[in-house]
């Protein structure tokens, strides 16, 4: 139960991270993103409230085991798809900044090709001058 507690409660944290959500937008996955954390606020309450149950010593009935067996698979699917996310965040984060690495190189290379086609007009230009 706590270890479910504690993975709902990184869910919801999860879920809350601006970047994730920013990703998912841009994906077109907002509502969608919207909808689980408000399951996830639900379930996290739940949660707290049999917690809160046992701390005081009262045995959860057969129902409330039985929610707590079946939502905790579904918690920890819903983990792994959110650090698959964020894995998808961070490696095209990683891409975003090597293109723009390439980039800079790219216009560094294209002047320094147009400062050489210059010194050589240049070089052209003095040689039929006779200097």
């Amino acid at each position: 139960m706590d270890l479910a507690l504690s993975t709902v409660q990184t869910v919801f944290a999860v879920l809350q991270c601006s970047q994730l959500k920013e990703v998912l937008s841009v994906w077109g996955l907002k509502s969608d993103l919207e909808r689980l954390d408000s399951t996830v606020k639900t379930i996290r309450a739940v949660f707290c409230t049999f917690h809160r149950k046992q701390a005081q010593g009262i045995e959860l009935n057969e129902k409330e085991l039985d929610f707590i067996e079946r939502i905790q698979d579904v918690v920890y699917d819903a983990d792994d798809l959110l650090n698959e996310f964020a894995t998808l965040a961070a490696q095209q984060q990683q891409q975003l900044q090597n293109c723009k690495k390439v980039r800079r190189l790219l216009s560094r290379l294209q002047k320094f090709a147009s400062d050489y086609k210059m010194s050589r007009e240049l070089k052209n230009i003095r040689k039929k001058l006779g200097g």
